[in-house]
């Protein structure tokens, strides 16, 4: 320990005069903030080695499928990034892009496999260990042996979410069922090996996060490569609900509330208020209890601000879409034949009232990257990110 704690008192001396590795853990295709996140990485990390390390996330608790999942969000950023990336001839599983004086590379969680396999990077005279200036850690490492990231030197660990508080966010405890003994096992032992090898982590909370928005402007100024399809998956989680038995559902319930709140003004809550007790609200209400028979265990006060915030969300997003849900299961499909009328209005009320969007989560990262004392407060947070 007192070996490897000098070894990094080394590394972070020479930091500033050395190109810098990048490693980031990553999901794309569960929200959008991933994406927005590598795209920022991939317009402005300069003379940098830049590892983008697609992890299964918490889409399944079976192990057996996480090749799988980790494999399709390879393929989820080689559409979103058409004509960039290569295939590596030695590694297929690995896709290249070389822009001037960076190297970007696309993996999966195999990647802390090969270090040990090989003299992956021999900064510093080490070999078969990766020395990581910055680990981006923003998606849940469900599935990944706590023993391969042994094989890292990190200086600096970015974390979304709060480490001291992990039930409290996604990334971190949060989406773990409460019987999935085994992959709390693993997240502790991933933890107590992330401590030793770390020389010093940077958390951003949750309930941080959820007050930054991603800017209108950012997303309109995306490429339509990327544009068009982020729009419409945020178009998807603007209608869609998480399945009210996943363990964070109810709780996630009240970041879209504030997110959707933010788009009305007083005089659109005043055209809400009238259509209360009308029979739209009432079939409306009828779909929400049927959505919530698959909710977990909670106190009948917690049921009923769920039951109350699913409702407000709901009738605004009837009210911008101009739609009504045709079924309870709230998700993509449930504007039916509506789909593309809904998005549509959804688009026109964006475009004219210059709506922010979801929480920036994963994004902060970037703005972290630009100025750590960005998370002094919430307002220097929101200006970096602004200007990204």
């Amino acid at each position: 320990m007192l070996q490897q704690t000098s070894e990094m008192a080394s590394i972070s001396e020479q930091l500033n005069s050395q190109r810098l590795t990048y490693l980031i853990g990553t999901d794309p295709s569960n929200e959008i903030d991933d994406e927005l996140f590598i795209n920022w990485a991939l317009n402005n990390l300069t003379n940098a080695d830049v590892h983008i390390m697609c992890v299964p996330g918490s889409s399944s608790t079976d192990p057996e499928q996480a090749v799988n999942i980790a494999a399709s969000r390879i393929l989820h950023l080689l559409e979103l990034f058409p004509g960039l990336f290569e295939q590596c001839p030695e590694d297929s599983s690995i896709w290249v892009y070389r822009k001037e004086t960076s190297m970007f590379q696309i993996g999966t969680h195999n990647l802390l496999t090969n270090i040990n396999a090989k003299s992956y990077n021999t900064r510093f005279s080490l070999t078969g260990t990766m020395i990581v200036d910055y680990y981006i850690d923003i998606a849940p490492n469900w599935h990944i042996h706590s023993n391969l990231f042994a094989s890292l030197i990190i200086n600096k660990r970015i974390v979304m979410g709060n480490i001291s508080e992990p039930h409290l966010s996604i990334n971190l405890t949060k989406a773990i069922p409460k019987d999935a003994d085994e992959l709390l096992k693993e997240y502790a032992l991933q933890e107590q090996v992330l401590d030793k090898i770390t020389n010093e982590t940077i958390v951003i909370p949750t309930h941080f996060a959820r007050q930054v928005a991603i800017p209108y402007n950012l997303m309109k100024n995306l490429p339509v490569t990327l544009k068009t399809p982020l729009k419409k998956k945020a178009f998807d989680q603007f209608i869609g609900r998480p399945p009210a038995n996943m363990v964070w559902a109810a709780d996630i319930s009240n970041a879209n509330l504030a997110t959707i709140s933010n788009m009305f003004t007083s005089q659109d809550q005043d055209k809400l208020e009238n259509k209360k007790h009308t029979q739209e609200m009432i079939e409306l209400e009828e779909k929400i209890d049927s959505f919530l028979e698959s909710a977990p265990t909670m106190s009948v006060e917690q049921l009923k601000q769920y039951k109350q915030r699913l409702m407000t969300i709901s009738s605004m997003v009837m009210h911008i879409t101009g739609c009504v849900y045709k079924d309870s299961n709230f998700n993509s499909s449930s504007m039916g034949t509506d789909y593309e009328i809904a998005k549509l209005n959804w688009n026109t009320w964006i475009d004219e009232r210059k709506c922010d969007g979801t929480p920036a989560y994963d994004l902060i990262a970037a703005a972290v990257l630009i100025n750590p004392d960005c998370l002094m407060s919430i307002e220097s947070c929101k200006r970096v990110i602004r200007d990204l």
